[in-house]
């Protein structure tokens, strides 16, 4: 049972997102009967899978908010601007409903009262106004003066109907509870015992009713079935003004022969609905093939390695198969990115809640406009962009966007707008949440930042880096604590969460039209294509995406600002120039970047960056290893992988290089993080670099030196010191 619920509250997720997305278009003005039947639709499953599971709450609630729409659908009732936000806030509370029960707690009697009473009050005066007198009926139509009514009912299952769960019995039960029920079984479909299944359905039923239950309550008892079955329900002693329908009726019956049944069942597959082609796939499964193709990626990549050293006669042929085995890797990689992905869509669509939320307590009128739905991004991606989002959203409604008061003062409307928008752009996918508010007060940001100590008072900052203050921990322009804000934790939170999924945020603002946050972010963190360089012993790659040209520059294009920076021009500019041996610690690289080689990079917000290495040892695919779960964050340093020849490399930061200075703490950093994933042990550079022969030379005599002093210390403990009892030092715990 638990896992059939399981499964009904994500295909919800779904409905309530369909429900959403047709609100919003009817908020818009879309009245269209499509954009109606598809919220009716998604409302009306809720409810229907919520009566299987016996989820009353939701069923009550569902069902007069269906009963609503019921009206609106038939064109009854034309829902204005305030009326469509009540259904916003009643999927809103389906939706509070569905996540409550999910969680195994009790649904409090509060939840949706007054939006409850809202919607009755509604079905009331539709009743009202739309059925006639009882004594009014009766006298114009001729029916019984008894309040008791004669049902004629078909029903008829298709075969299939007992594999979503339904059961026919229940349906009689609930129909026997509402008066006399008579029950005759066709068995004219039934099979041989030899062709029966006991999954599907071959009887159907001829009932007859007798209550004084009217025509919709007889068909709730078909609700859950209603696409899954043939169903007729006609009132017997018909009066003469409805003998045509009642004619219709038994001609249907009439011609419910073996040959029609065919020709309707024909007719009906034409004409029906095209079968889903999507299936649903535990994500647990799914990254167990992610992480098999990447394992996949790195025996392919060493094969590919040990290729290279083969005689040509040998090689050759094999060479062409790897070849052939790269590009299907390659392909089959990008299928199972695929699989992954997913419409950033889902995200999108809890926006326009949290915004009706924030502006009922703050008191402001937001309207939100939303572009690129169908961007896609990997699930664990998109997963932990939900709470960076909301708190954005939070902050530009509570924070950005001015009162209407304050809008119509200066001569905006009084409603305020945020556009949140996605696109994909070299290999990346970046977030703009855009408001048209006041902007950030850079005064009051600064002030309060010197106020709690973030910042020295005499610090000089420019305007960039005054609006990037609202990200510092603890940091808050609120005069006191809401609901709302004035913590200061959710800037810093959504900080957090981009840099640990490797991505960046930057804000940009003009006081008096409002900001723009801007998230940078990976499409995926499982594979990616870079670059392969050496800096001295050690290997290093570098994101190709981010990487414009590598060039080996003349001796006139480097240059020494007085504070100690290296530039290099390139492309016709001044790029600092990164010394990557400098910032690691490697003392066996190239000294001089006219021996080696520079690469010339570009962040991704355009800042252009120059780094200095050995050699370019070839592009490949690399399988990106978390450098966080075997060790912890390194600046500079985004992540690990595993070579082709079984060695492990870093994966360098372009935008976390940009910052970085030599220092002896990112030294040691970058050396232990070596040691977490299993490479050797680096030698600092001395300050006052030494000439590749010198450094060459020192590195000899120290293996020397190393091999004598081992050589003695081996004697020597020999003479010394006689053997260990190995059970007296069993339990010793000793850490290199």
């Amino acid at each position: 049972m638990d896992q059939f619920k399981q499964t009904y509250f994500e295909e919800c997720e779904d409905r309530i997102q369909d429900a959403e997305e047709g609100l919003s278009m009817m908020l818009d003005g879309d009245l269209d009967k499509d954009t109606v039947n598809r919220v009716f639709r998604a409302i009306h499953s809720i409810k229907g899978g919520a009566g299987a599971f016996a989820f009353n709450q939701i069923v009550d609630f569902a069902h007069e908010f269906e009963t609503v729409l019921d009206f609106v659908r038939e064109g009854k009732l034309t829902p204005d601007r305030d009326m469509c936000t009540l259904f916003l806030r009643s999927n809103d509370v389906v939706a509070e409903m569905l996540s409550l029960e999910q969680s195994k707690k009790t649904i409090p009697e509060s939840i949706g009262a007054n939006l409850l009473e809202e919607l009755r009050t509604i079905t009331s005066s539709m009743k009202g106004e739309s059925a006639p007198a009882p004594s009014s009926e009766a006298s114009n139509n001729d029916h019984p003066t008894s309040e008791n009514f004669t049902w004629s009912i078909v029903f008829r299952p298709h075969e299939d109907m007992l594999k979503t769960g339904n059961e026919p019995y229940f349906i009689l039960q609930a129909l026997k509870e509402l008066g006399d029920l008579k029950v005759t079984t066709e068995t004219d479909n039934l099979p041989s015992l030899h062709d029966i299944h006991a999954e599907h359905c071959f009887i159907g039923w001829r009932l007859t009713l007798k209550t004084s239950a009217p025509e919709e309550e007889i068909r709730e008892a078909f609700d859950f079935v209603e696409d899954l079955c043939d169903l007729e329900i006609a009132k017997q002693n018909v009066p003469p003004g409805d003998l045509p329908e009642r004619r219709k009726a038994e001609n249907r019956r009439d011609s419910d022969t073996p040959q029609a049944r065919r020709k309707e069942d024909r007719d009906a597959q034409e004409n029906a609905p095209k079968a889903s082609k999507s299936i649903r796939v535990d994500l647990d499964r799914i990254d167990q093939l992610v992480n098999l193709v990447g394992e996949m990626v790195i025996a392919q990549s060493m094969l590919q390695e040990q290729v290279r050293w083969l005689p040509p006669e040998v090689g050759g042929k094999i060479g062409e198969g790897v070849e052939h085995l790269t590009r299907h890797m390659r392909d089959l990689q990008e299928s199972v990115m695929a699989v992954r992905a997913q419409p950033i869509k889902s995200v999108f669509t809890r926006m326009p809640r949290i915004i009706r939320e924030v502006c009922a307590a703050v008191g402001k009128d937001v309207r939100l406009t939303t572009f690129g739905e169908d961007t896609e991004v990997d699930k664990t991606v998109l997963e932990n962009l939900i709470d960076p989002l909301t708190h954005m959203i939070r902050n530009s409604v509570d924070h950005g966007v001015e009162t209407p008061s304050e809008r119509q003062a200066a001569g905006k409307e009084p409603y305020g707008t945020i556009e949140l928008s996605a696109r994909h752009r070299s290999g990346r996918i970046i977030i703009e949440i855009t408001d048209d508010g006041k902007g950030i007060n850079r005064s009051a940001v600064l002030k309060k930042a010197q106020e709690k100590n973030l910042i020295p008072p005499d610090h000089q900052l420019t305007d960039s880096e005054i609006d990037n203050l609202i990200f510092k921990p603890g940091f808050s322009t609120a005069d006191k604590v809401s609901e709302v804000s004035g913590r200061g934790v959710g800037m810093d939170v959504v900080r957090k969460n981009v840099t640990s999924l490797g991505g960046r945020i930057n804000v940009a603002s003009t006081p008096g039209k409002g900001c723009v946050m801007t998230l940078s972010l990976p499409l995926t963190l499982a594979v990616m294509d870079g670059m392969v360089v050496s800096v001295g012993s050690q290997r290093f790659v570098l994101p190709t995406i981010n990487i414009i040209e590598s060039f080996r520059p003349p001796h006139s294009a480097v240059s020494k600002l007085s504070n100690g920076v290296n530039v290099i021009i390139a492309r016709g500019d001044y790029v600092r120039l990164v010394p990557l041996y400098n910032i690691f610690g490697i003392q066996d690289a190239v000294l001089n970047p006219e021996e080696g080689l520079v690469i010339l990079l570009e962040s991704d917000n355009g800042e252009k960056l120059a780094v200095m290495v050995d050699d370019v040892l070839g592009q490949q695919q690399v399988v990106i290893k978390s450098l966080e779960t075997n060790y912890t964050n390194v600046k500079g340093i985004s992540a690990a992988t595993i070579l082709g020849n079984g060695d492990v490399a870093l994966i360098l930061d372009v935008p976390g290089l940009s910052s970085m200075n030599a220092s002896i703490d990112i030294i040691e950093e970058y050396q232990n993080a070596l040691k977490a994933v299993g490479q050797i042990k680096i030698t600092p550079t001395k300050k006052g670099g030494k000439t590749d022969e010198e450094s060459a030379q020192e590195e000899d005599n120290k293996e020397d030196e190393s091999a004598e002093a081992n050589e003695t210390n081996a004697i020597e403990d020999n003479e010394d010191h006689p053997p260990k009892d190995e059970d007296a030092e069993e339990g010793k715990l000793t850490h290199e």
